[in-house]
């Protein structure tokens, strides 16, 4: 702890820090010290295996973490990372994650004003066009509703209450889907008409549960997936869509 000898000769950043993370590396030094990590403020984790299959057998590039979310989520600077693909699934992620608090942080007001406000400021080609058209694109929603609608087919008949998870305003739930729809979602942004905010879902179970475009921003998607099995019961149908990318890598 701040103070503490044995600390400070294992790490040399001991006055940076003050919430504990006991599990984790120390950031943002990253000495790989496995001791209590203390944080004047809220800041990223690091794994050492990937957060799909759990394999440690990683290859690593240098990267950076991102000056918005380090500065809007985490309230400090950017520091280093690794861009890590797993040799177990082929998986690629980044080292540094965010935790329960940043995740809120950055997702509470989505897009909204001092959100745009502070990524542009650093990532200028995010113009409020830009911003605005994320999920409101009309030929990108239909064309979404519609894949899903067709994959159904006629079970979509037996569903009657539909859950979007992590599902922004519910405007990707088919129209002929589900008789009460609803949507969870961490950020204030209100839901289209015909479809029910839920501030929690605890107690609750659903004829089918949809992730559309969530797991990817989640630290520890496992764990959001065991999360959800107590969404579901016997014949609950679960889907789950996600972005069909795989950035190249180029040695500056």
């Amino acid at each position: 702890m701040p103070g503490d000898s044995n600390f400070a000769s294992r790490c040399h950043q001991p006055d940076a820090f003050k919430v504990e993370y006991p599990k984790w590396h120390c950031l943002p030094c990253r000495c790989k010290a496995k001791i209590p990590l203390y944080s004047a403020k809220t800041f990223m984790y690091l794994i050492d295996a990937c957060p799909c299959c759990g394999s440690k057998d990683l290859r690593r590039w240098p990267a950076i973490v991102s000056p918005f979310i380090a500065n809007y989520a985490c309230g400090t600077g950017p520091g280093d990372a690794n861009l890590c693909e797993c040799n177990g699934c082929s998986f690629r992620f980044f080292d540094t994650r965010l935790t329960k608090a940043e995740v809120e942080k950055l997702y509470a007001g989505y897009r909204g004003d001092a959100y745009f406000r502070a990524r542009h400021h650093h990532e200028p080609w995010y113009s409020k066009e830009v911003n605005d058209g994320i999920g409101s694109d009309p030929v990108e929603i239909v064309s979404r509703k519609e894949n899903l609608a067709r994959l159904l087919g006629g079970r979509a008949q037996s569903l009657k209450t539909v859950l979007d998870y992590g599902g922004d305003r519910g405007q990707f739930i088919p129209d002929s889907l589900g008789v009460e729809r609803y949507v969870y979602e961490i950020s204030d942004v209100e839901p289209i008409d015909g479809v029910v905010r839920l501030s929690s879902t605890e107690g609750r179970q659903f004829d089918f549960v949809m992730l559309a475009h969530v797991l990817e921003h989640c630290s520890e998607p496992r764990e959001v997936l065991r999360g959800l099995k107590p969404l579901g019961h016997g014949q609950t149908v679960f889907y789950f869509e996600m972005p069909y990318e795989r950035p190249s890598l180029q040695s500056a």
